[in-house]
C-alpha cells in the first residue's frame, strides 16, 4: 500500500497516510488556491482530498460515489473550502457537501467558489462558464481559431491556429 507524506516548509513531518491501495496511476496535485491536496488513482478511480497540512477530509471510489462504472478516470477537484468538490470519469459529478449538484461533460474543471461558477473546457475549442447551483451559463467561448489547451489553477492557456502562439490568460471572475 502506498503512503502520503506531509511537510511544512522547514520539512518538519505535519501528517502521514497509509492509503487503503497501491495507487497504480496515481494523480497528485492541489486545488487552485493551493488549500487541498488532492490523490487519485487513474485505474481504479480512488481519491483522497486532504488539507494542505494533511488532514483527510474526503476519501472514496469515484464509481462507488457516483454509480458510473466509467474507466477513464480524470483529475477530480475541489473548492477553495471544500464545500464543493467534483469527481471526474465519463463524466464529471459535482457536489455540495453529499448532495450531486449536476453532471457535466467536460475536462480541466476550476472551481470559483467565490463567485459561485465552475469553468471547465469541451473539446479543444470551447469554454463555459456556469452558474454552480444551476445550468445557466455565464458565457462561453467557442471559436475555430484556437485550441483551448488547458486550464490549470486560475490560468488558461489557448493556441492561437492562425499563428500558433500560445497564450496564458488569468481567470479572475
Amino acid at each position: 500500500m502506498d503512503e502520503i507524506f506531509f511537510f511544512d516548509d522547514k520539512m518538519n513531518l505535519l501528517a502521514r497516510h497509509k492509503l487503503d491501495r497501491t495507487l497504480y496511476m496515481p494523480f497528485v496535485r492541489l486545488n487552485a488556491e493551493e488549500t487541498y491536496v488532492i490523490v487519485s488513482n487513474g485505474v481504479s478511480g480512488d481519491f483522497y482530498f486532504f488539507t494542505i497540512d494533511g488532514k483527510l477530509e474526503r476519501k472514496g471510489i469515484v464509481k462507488d460515489v457516483t454509480g458510473d462504472g466509467g474507466t477513464s478516470y480524470s483529475k477530480n477537484s475541489i473548492s477553495s473550502t471544500g464545500k464543493y468538490w467534483l469527481l471526474s470519469n465519463n463524466i464529471a459529478y459535482l457536489f455540495e457537501k453529499d448532495n450531486l449538484l449536476s453532471k457535466l461533460y467536460g475536462y480541466n474543471f476550476y472551481i470559483n467558489e467565490k463567485s459561485n461558477l465552475i469553468i471547465y473546457l469541451q473539446n479543444l475549442d470551447k469554454i463555459i462558464v456556469k452558474n454552480i447551483n444551476s445550468d445557466e451559463v455565464k458565457y462561453y467561448f467557442n471559436s475555430k481559431n484556437f485550441n483551448v489547451l488547458n486550464i490549470e489553477k486560475r490560468i488558461i492557456e489557448i493556441q492561437n491556429l492562425k499563428n500558433n502562439k500560445i497564450y496564458k490568460y488569468e481567470i479572475n471572475l
